[in-house]
């Protein structure tokens, strides 16, 4: 002890002493807990940095395109509020290159060099099943917009979806197709994978329980770049509608070969018929045709004002998979914002989501991680949707 520390009196020294031991008790400035509160200092000012896998190249690109901008124009809406808690979003996207590989390898990517508290994961099942082992190993919630069955039957945790699954949409399309078009014969054409392969099973098992069994079932590869054959066996087969179950590219090829054909039947689409991409490959090939889709615009007045605005950003018509990812984007923010960044926080404050209405219709979470349970009927005209009718399902 020096001298002047000789001369203090002891209550002061056992006061520092005190004081000492009660700093060196407090937690780190750095920590973080998930009751959503921000740690102190520097890290406030930090970014939060949420990852997005998709497709910025490959014929899928399109759709990549669409997902997005969604997300981007909801982020870009909480920037310009200041964030959240004074923090702005980070989005960071890595090119899936349109395939299952690509989409791993851009996920460790993300995952790894980036380290983000969420992802966005592709819009497609079969780039998702092949992901999904990876999700499940780093424990980050990952947000999707594919429909098929598998997606979430797999029982991962950490995976949410922010649309219709094809288990609903399958019936849904079935019931409509007998008890409101009328078909008598019914075919079914989809793609391989398990967004097809998944959607064409709930279909054939609903017309089954309904007592109008498939007359043909008939696929083919993501990368095919005709269907006659296949268009010809259902002909054969004499159906008077055939339901589609393909990705936009393809869902345009189909059209197309149908009008090239003079095929005589009905065309009951999935989501995919009804994007922007398709129509405009499909131009008056599409006319005509009916489809089944998550989201379609209406005439309400904030359902007008985010049209105006999508239309704006992604210089194409709005379209569900721009609505979903919107959606899921905002979602995800107001979790944030409650929750914290930590990922358990956000997966269990996504798991409490009730109720949430957003533009493409009312979001509650359940156990499997599915979100949405709604679909809309529409008519194509020149390269638009119009809705005919609202369906929901269980």
């Amino acid at each position: 002890m020096n001298k002047a520390a000789r001369f203090l009196p002891v209550p002061f020294l056992v006061g520092v002493m005190l004081f000492s031991l009660t700093a060196c008790a407090q937690p780190s400035a750095s920590s973080s807990g998930s009751s959503g509160s921000q740690p102190a200092g520097k890290d406030t000012q930090q970014p939060i940095v949420i990852g997005l896998v998709t497709e910025v190249t490959g014929p899928q690109a399109g759709t990549g395109d669409n997902q997005t901008n969604g997300i981007k124009l909801a982020f870009d809406e909480v920037n310009q509020k200041g964030g959240i808690k004074g923090r702005q979003i980070k989005l960071v996207i890595e090119d899936d290159a349109s395939t299952p590989p690509g989409t791993v390898n851009a996920y460790n990517k993300i995952i790894a060099d980036q380290k983000p508290v969420a992802t966005f994961i592709p819009n497609f099942a079969n780039f998702d099943m092949a992901v999904e082992p990876a999700i499940k190993k780093a424990g980050i919630p990952a947000i999707t917009g594919a429909s098929g069955p598998g997606v979430t039957a797999v029982g991962n945790p950490w995976i949410f979806r922010v649309r219709t699954n094809d288990d609903i949409m399958g019936k849904l399309a079935a019931e409509y197709a007998v008890k409101e078009m009328g078909a008598k014969k019914i075919a079914i054409l989809s793609v391989t994978g398990e967004m097809g392969a998944g959607a064409s099973k709930v279909v054939k098992e609903t017309l089954e329980k309904l007592g109008s069994p498939p007359v043909a079932m008939e696929s083919y590869n993501m990368d095919d770049k005709d269907v006659t054959a296949q268009l010809l066996n259902i002909q054969k087969a004499n159906a008077d509608l055939v339901i589609g179950w393909s990705y936009p590219p393809d869902a345009a090829m189909i059209m197309t070969n149908m009008s090239q054909l003079g095929v005589n039947m009905k065309l009951l689409g999935s989501p995919a018929y009804g994007i922007a991409d398709a129509l405009k490959l499909a131009k008056q090939a599409a006319n005509g045709h009916t489809v089944i889709v998550d989201w379609a615009p209406n005439d309400e007045p904030a359902i007008q004002e985010w049209v105006k605005k999508i239309e704006a950003k992604a210089k194409l018509p709005a379209n569900f998979i721009q609505s979903v990812y919107y959606d899921g984007a905002n979602i995800l923010a107001q979790v944030i914002e409650k929750s914290g960044t930590e990922p358990k926080a956000i997966q269990d404050g996504l798991r409490a989501v009730k109720g949430y209405k957003g533009i493409t219709g009312e979001y509650t979470f359940d156990e499997k991680g599915d979100g949405l349970r709604q679909a809309y009927i529409g008519q194509i005209k020149d390269e638009k949707v119009s809705v005919i009718k609202t369906v929901k399902g269980q």
